[in-house]
């Protein structure tokens, strides 16, 4: 970046760094069709699941490095990589899925689309084919590069009884669970880490009317625009988690609490907010790295400060343009 490359965005001869990428019209394609979907959440599973890897981009060009994917796509990806956080065993399920070619297990988790791809070169690499895929899903495109196999009625993030959620984004979720009065279980199909709290929602937003779509008997998605921080997120360092003691494995690689009225009264509906907590203290360190940059700058530049100050108003007492 020092050169100037990477800032000015310009490649360079004969050399595999480039820094400007083509997005070609079959990527195009591929983005449109999934980024238009607005039938509720989902991830999108490509195959092969690899994150980094070499991609031929097009017959005149190369790609070494992250998935581009992604960057295009607004629905979260999942891959069999070690770096991205994910519960082992649910590493070992998705691995021996596609292995086995058990492609019908796939219902089982939140996955939404399956992309076979032709553009990734890579050794060993988990693979299937469009014989396979099209026992089990249909297909939505098909163009020189990708295959886009829709999964039709995926498992929910969420399974309880009469239970509505909502994604605020990947690390928060509101939910209602309405009629409760014994225990009920509630799973989240995300992998299991113990981080993943539920906390009393006390102001709850009522206001999703029109925006829910139903994916079984019992569950409801609302579905609205994501947003990246609501405001709040700092409380969580304070308030206290509820059903946490009741927190287990679920399906050996999701979540699962023992809910109940017990914490809500007389009341037969229960308003939760789960979290991940972890990110709270991210948000405060980021914020406490802010303010302690900010009050260093002051101290590293109160001379030149005072030299300012000093200069106006030296300069104000000779011209005597502010009397």
């Amino acid at each position: 970046m020092l050169n100037g490359t990477a800032i000015y965005g310009q490649n360079v001869n004969q050399y595999y760094y480039d820094r400007i990428i083509n997005i070609p019209e079959d990527y195009g394609q591929v983005s449109e069709l999934i980024n238009n979907d607005d039938g509720g959440f989902g991830y999108v599973l490509p195959i092969p699941p690899v994150e980094y890897g070499y991609y031929k981009i097009s017959s005149e060009e190369n790609h070494i490095g992250q998935d581009i994917l992604p960057k295009l796509i607004s629905a979260p990806f999942i891959y069999i990589s070690p770096n991205l956080g994910i519960n082992e065993k649910t590493t070992t399920l998705l691995y021996n899925t596609i292995k086995n070619n058990n492609l019908n297990a796939l219902r089982n988790l939140p996955i939404k689309y399956v992309i076979l791809r032709r553009d990734v070169a890579c050794i060993d690499c988990l693979d299937s084919s469009d014989e396979q895929l099209a026992k089990e899903f249909s297909l939505a495109l098909r163009n020189e590069t990708f295959s886009v196999y829709k999964i039709d009625s995926p498992s929910s993030l969420f399974r309880s009884t009469n239970v509505k959620y909502e994604v605020i984004n990947p690390i928060k979720y509101k939910l209602t669970i309405s009629g409760i009065s014994n225990r009920q279980d509630l799973d989240f199909l995300l992998s299991f880490n113990k981080n993943w709290k539920l906390y009393l929602d006390i102001n709850p937003d009522d206001s999703c009317a029109g925006n829910e779509i139903g994916l079984n008997p019992s569950t409801s998605e609302c579905v609205r625009n994501k947003k990246f921080l609501e405001g709040d997120e700092l409380m969580y360092l304070f308030k206290k988690p509820v059903f946490d003691s009741t927190h287990n494995l679920y399906d050996g690689y999701g979540n699962k609490w023992a809910v109940d009225s017990s914490v809500i009264g007389s009341s037969s509906e229960l308003n939760l907010i789960l979290f991940y907590q972890p990110q709270a203290w991210f948000y405060l360190l980021s914020v406490i790295s802010f303010l302690s940059f900010s009050v260093y700058m002051l101290f590293v530049n109160i001379d030149l400060i005072r030299n300012v100050y000093m200069r106006l108003k030296e300069y104000s007492i000779t011209t005597g343009i502010f009397k």
